[in-house]
């Protein structure tokens, strides 16, 4: 018997126009109903879930920016933070600047970025959130800063040239993926989707075995793995395909809430 429901947003839960189907939502709301909580686990930031949140009202808990934070959504009060620690951020945004790389910085539900360029924007679209460009010293901008995710953002070839130089940097000593062929994502070793739902299930007293979980690509690859009963969608990466329970309906058909529907409603 499930208990609750732990889905990501972009390639998974939402369609391709980055909405919400009435009929899931229709479906998370029955699955409420009967006793099985829906939690969103994503890597976007908070502010950047603004415009979906009527539409989940239902929904107690957010985990967000692959596992950094936890956000109470009926207080609205972030409960759970894993920032990137001091020195290695501090790594990270110098390989950037010698670089000139493009990198999203997020501190304390902002969205701050080193260059006004077509990845700003490309990112905006794809998100909704726009970064705010940084004037000056980068380094000197994030002194003291404790920032809960730093994204390198490039074409698919550095993106991945990028990738390895940073995990020869630091080896496991932080979380390295990509949830998308241009990024480079980078957090806490512990800001991770299946370490913050472990966490969560430990707030709610459930058992990984009353869990399932719905993703699509590499940064949901840890908790398709390490948790409860894994989903990934049919338009998902082939390595989050592997890492699964089983395949399921796409994204623009509704995975998640059909697959709610077959596993919990007419069970």
């Amino acid at each position: 018997m499930f208990k609750l429901i732990a889905s990501d947003l972009d390639g998974t839960l939402l369609d391709s126009n980055k909405e919400i189907s009435d009929y899931s939502i229709s479906v998370l709301k029955k699955a409420q109903e009967m006793g099985v909580d829906f939690a969103v686990c994503t890597g976007r930031m908070y502010g950047s879930m603004e415009y979906l949140m009527p539409k989940l009202t239902f929904s107690r808990y957010s985990i967000n920016i692959m596992g950094a934070e936890i956000y109470d959504n009926f207080s609205k009060e972030r409960i759970y933070f894993r920032p990137l620690e001091d020195e290695h951020m501090q790594k990270i945004v110098k390989y950037g600047v010698e670089n000139n790389v493009h990198m999203n910085l997020y501190i304390d539900n902002v969205l701050y970025t080193n260059f006004d360029d077509e990845y700003r924007h490309w990112y905006h679209k794809e998100t909704t959130s726009l970064g705010i460009v940084i004037e000056g010293d980068v380094l000197e901008f994030v002194k003291n800063k404790k920032l809960s995710k730093i994204v390198f953002i490039s074409e698919p070839d550095n993106a991945k040239h990028h990738f390895e130089n940073i995990q020869k940097m630091f080896g496991e000593s932080i979380n390295i993926c990509a949830s998308h062929p241009r990024y480079v994502e980078m957090s806490h070793i512990d800001a991770q989707k299946d370490k913050t739902l472990l966490v969560l299930l430990d707030m709610l007293n459930i058992k990984k075995e009353e869990l399932i979980v719905f993703g699509d690509s590499g940064n949901d690859i840890s908790m398709l793995t390490n948790t409860g009963y894994s989903c990934c969608v049919a338009n998902g990466w082939d390595e989050a395909k592997k890492a699964s329970d089983l395949v399921v309906e796409s994204n623009d058909d509704d995975g998640v809430a059909r697959t709610v529907e077959r596993l919990i409603l007419n069970r």
